[in-house]
């Protein structure tokens, strides 16, 4: 299955589905330092740096 994470904060929710078997299409996060963690915890995966 696929996902797309609105809110995405720094991935606690992205790594549960992941490991259920989820993929990523996106992740949306307007905060800096959130993104940033989810740059380094999800390499290659799209991350939407907006509100």
């Amino acid at each position: 299955m696929t996902a797309v994470e609105l809110f995405s904060g720094c991935g606690g929710l992205a790594k549960g589905l992941e490991n259920a078997g989820f993929q990523h299409l996106a992740f949306v996060e307007f905060n800096k330092w959130a993104c940033s963690s989810l740059r380094l915890n999800f390499p290659g995966e799209l991350v939407h740096e907006k509100d």
